[in-house]
């Protein structure tokens, strides 16, 4: 269960993102792995 939590914890901090991609004109979203932005439209 442990486990489990984490993984929605993840889900929904990425579902944040993507929320906030969409609502921004940036074609930039932060990359949490490269602790960079990258582009979302290549």
């Amino acid at each position: 269960l442990e486990g489990q939590n984490d993984k929605l914890e993840v889900q929904t901090k990425y579902n944040v993102l993507i929320i906030e991609c969409t609502n921004s004109s940036d074609p930039f979203r932060w990359n949490e792995e490269t602790k960079a932005k990258e582009l979302i439209f290549p």
